[in-house]
């Protein structure tokens, strides 16, 4: 997937009011610049399309890319992978703009994220939230983000969902918006995506487990210490 100009504009207003000079993006992004009035979600993204980091760096930002490509800044498998130290806690954004869906390690992903983000900066995720049938490997449950969040005492800034060129704020009640006709189109093709923005507020990473809170407060400890078991120098590295 791409940066839309809506993604591209919301994010570069984030890194602007927040004072913030560096963005790593999970993935080497190009601009998608087709009309989703004209179909953006069964269009193909333009091959020769401008590769995002263009207009970041243009704006002055600290621009890297984690992708396989050779175009990307800093070649990682985030499979298996591990944050390089030197990029640890290094940057003041970091955006999953519909990469996670192709990797199946979905952990590592959002474990590598966190590594790479500053303390109380922000990370972004757009992610396919229903249909895109034969596009990457998953669809998601808010849960994942929530979880996530909770997990790692993230603060919840924004979430809302978008369809081509519609946006409307997430609800209290997720199925009032699968039953709002106004933004689900009788089109089974009609994809949509889930945009979650969190302010990271703590050093170290744990992983989210899709249980009661009052069973996830008393793992919590274990859960802490298995991180650190994973990796220890880059774990103690986020304490320097």
């Amino acid at each position: 997937m791409a940066y839309t100009k809506f993604l591209y504009n919301f994010i570069e207003n984030i890194m602007i009011s927040n004072g913030y000079k560096s963005i790593c993006d999970i993935g080497d992004q190009q601009l998608n610049t087709i009309d989703p009035k004209d179909g953006e979600n069964k269009i193909h993204l333009d091959p020769s399309a401008q590769l995002i980091r263009k207009y970041f760096i243009e704006k002055g930002f600290k621009y890297e890319s984690i992708d396989m490509t050779d175009t990307c800044t800093q070649k990682l498998d985030l499979n298996y992978d591990k944050v390089p130290l030197k990029l640890i806690n290094k940057f003041d954004v970091v955006t999953n703009i519909g990469t996670s869906e192709h990797i199946v390690n979905n952990l590592n992903v959002f474990r590598s994220m966190d590594y790479l983000c500053k303390q109380n900066g922000v990370m972004l995720n757009s992610i396919p939230l229903g249909h895109h049938f034969n596009h990457g490997f998953y669809s998601y449950n808010p849960q994942i983000l929530w979880h996530l969040s909770r997990s790692n005492n993230y603060e919840i800034i924004n979430q809302f969902i978008q369809i081509g060129d519609r946006y409307k704020n997430f609800p209290g009640n997720y199925s009032e918006f699968i039953m709002d006709t106004n933004m689900i189109e009788d089109d089974i093709f009609t994809s949509y995506n889930l945009v979650f923005v969190v302010r990271k507020k703590q050093k170290a990473f744990i992983a989210p487990v899709d249980v009661e809170n009052v069973i996830f407060n008393k793992i919590k400890k274990k859960l802490f210490v298995k991180e650190f078991i994973y990796s220890p120098i880059r774990f103690l590295y986020r304490y320097i």
